[in-house]
């Protein structure tokens, strides 16, 4: 073998341990991939049961990788905890309650993700996409609406509120009691002093923010009833949609503010008259 042979040899000698070393390490770069998205799964898991889904979404998010089991655990956390899917516009499911008419079980509530605050107290505002109850408006004292001595307030805060909480201490957990004020009138009627609550009925104020102006959530203005809301003779047109309560007081005394079945705001609707509810909430999210 002459010179030229032994330095061919050589040269393909190299080239072959070059590829094999590249081999062993694209074998090891998969496998540590693996790893690290199993590991990014677990973590985001550990921070589920902390309730701290802002975290863990983000985690989640940034997670790549082909192994089927990962995948698995990670399609088992947004399942298990809807929360993680808290993105503004998003319908997630939260809670549940009865719906259908039919006793023999609750149904899960559907959500508008309004907006979401990634401040130091991560949240959500969460709007329900039907219309859940319907009651009057009728207030406790003699006068305008006031929304703190409403039967909307009570229903939001003691039946509606107690309902989804009751035997579900997750759900009793993210949700934030607030302080809910509300702008009088635009003939500038008082709608009352600020109320804490848990969940409270949208606001004028609510739906020009969060809705109108908004081409992927406007749609949501008006609300459709669910069939228990329907069986109990709320104001529902042939499309099925239902008029809801606003919390502002309306135009005069005894009026109070809705949404109508066709996704008007006004502010002459008699308190004494049946209207939908909508609740309303604030969720933590870290």
């Amino acid at each position: 073998m002459n010179n030229q042979e032994k330095k061919i040899g050589k040269g393909r000698r190299i080239a072959f341990g070059l590829i094999a070393a590249l081999l062993v390490f694209s074998q090891l770069f998969v496998l540590a991939s693996c790893a690290s998205a199993g590991d990014q799964v677990a973590n985001a898991q550990a921070l589920c049961q902390e309730g701290k889904f802002l975290q863990a979404a983000k985690i989640l998010e940034a997670v790549r990788t082909d192994d089927p089991e990962i995948i698995k655990t990670a399609k088992k956390l947004y399942k298990d905890y809807p929360l993680l899917q808290c993105k503004q516009g998003e319908i997630i499911t939260f809670g549940t309650i009865e719906q259908d008419g039919d006793t023999s079980g609750e149904e899960p509530i559907e959500w508008i993700v309004l907006s979401v605050d990634e401040g130091s107290q991560p949240m959500a505002l969460l709007l329900s996409k039907k219309v859940i109850g319907s009651i009057s408006a009728r207030s406790k004292t003699e006068g305008n609406m006031s929304y703190a001595n409403s039967n909307i307030h009570e229903w939001c805060e003691s039946d509606f509120y107690s309902s989804i909480c009751m035997g579900n201490d997750d759900v009793k957990k993210a949700i934030l009691m607030t302080e809910i004020s509300t702008e009088p009138s635009s003939t500038g009627v008082d709608s009352g002093d600020p109320v804490k609550a848990h969940v409270f009925a949208p606001s004028i104020q609510d739906i020009e923010q969060y809705l109108k102006g908004n081409e992927e959530l406007e749609q949501y203005i008006r609300a459709e009833g669910t069939a228990a809301v329907k069986a109990n003779k709320t104001k529902v047109t042939n499309k099925g949609f239902a008029g809801y309560w606003l919390r502002n007081a309306g135009e005069s005394e005894g009026f109070a503010s809705a949404v109508t079945d066709k996704g008007e705001i006004i502010e002459g609707s008699s308190m004494s008259s049946a209207h939908g509810i909508r609740p309303m909430m604030w969720i933590k999210l870290g």
